[in-house]
């Protein structure tokens, strides 16, 4: 039993050992300590050296698209109005078609006068 007892403490022994050794091992690397190691910087050192940060400036959304509605599916409709109303609904998908071509086209337009414009990022305080 004594052995048992004490091969356990020479291994506890040497964990410990090994774990001291590591700690040291880390805290002798650390470039704060020894100042041998070139330090990475830090992002607090980055926005010290003047590095733009990026900023945000609004674009007023545009007003809610308001589409054309479809005509609601005739149930039990005999084969001269289901032709209307596929009709109908051809008209009506057109039409949602064009409001949203024109809708992409009012972005794009206010995209590009907005970016157009005389104030330019470096001109407007930064959003942090």
């Amino acid at each position: 039993m004594k052995e048992r007892v004490s091969d356990i403490m020479q291994i506890l022994a040497l964990l410990a050992l090994f774990i001291l050794l590591f700690s040291l091992a880390l805290c002798t690397s650390s470039c704060r300590s020894t100042g041998t190691l070139p330090c990475p910087e830090t992002p607090a050192d980055v926005i010290e050296k003047d590095v733009p940060v990026p900023c945000i400036v609004p674009i007023e959304p545009l007003p809610t698209a308001v589409l054309p509605a479809k005509p609601p599916y005739p149930h039990d409709a005999d084969e001269k109005e289901l032709k209307s109303w596929a009709l109908a609904l051809g008209e009506a998908l057109e039409a949602q078609e064009k409001v949203l071509i024109a809708r992409d086209a009012a972005w794009l337009a206010k995209i590009a006068e907005h970016n157009s414009g005389t104030k330019k990022c470096s001109d407007i305080k930064p959003v942090q």
